[in-house]
């Protein structure tokens, strides 16, 4: 049986959604289904991966799987199997780490900088309370207190 072509992929991220494709030094790929290749040819460079697409629980199906790598060649070892989304969550974690501590940091930056306005506020209130209680007084109207620029005569 000779091998077919059906079709001709771009490069694939392997190593990480933000990792650029030429600066890691593999870049060939090869995508093929088992049952072209023979058994006698088949011995799989040393970390061949497996994408298995799947309708119910992929983990679930890692039994069968490793039934059938062993039933194709008894030398091939399946040593790790997880699924997409666990792959992806790995890959991301540290831009999701940086990103969480960066928006700690930002949370705490808006609660020091709050306390350091109320505290302006604060002293600056608390230094004019006796010129406020003086014009109240005096019978001043609370217009130029507040922001009004109309005073009585």
């Amino acid at each position: 049986m000779d091998p077919e072509i059906v079709g001709v992929v771009r490069h694939v991220k392997h190593w990480g959604l933000d990792l650029e494709a030429d600066r890691h030094p593999l870049q060939e790929q090869i995508y093929s289904p088992f049952l072209q290749i023979p058994d006698t040819v088949w011995s799989g460079p040393p970390q061949a991966g497996v994408v298995l697409r799947s309708a119910g629980s992929p983990l679930g199906m890692v039994g069968a799987v490793r039934e059938a790598i062993v039933k194709l060649n008894s030398q091939n070892v399946m040593y790790e199997a997880r699924t997409m989304e666990a792959i992806i969550a790995e890959s991301l974690a540290a831009r999701r780490f940086s990103m969480i501590l960066l928006g700690v940091f930002a949370t705490l930056a808006l609660l020091l900088s709050s306390i350091g306005i109320y505290g302006v506020i604060s002293y600056v209130v608390g230094q004019r309370t006796r010129e406020i209680g003086i014009r109240i007084a005096l019978g001043s109207s609370a217009a130029p207190f507040c922001g009004s620029s109309s005073e009585k005569a």
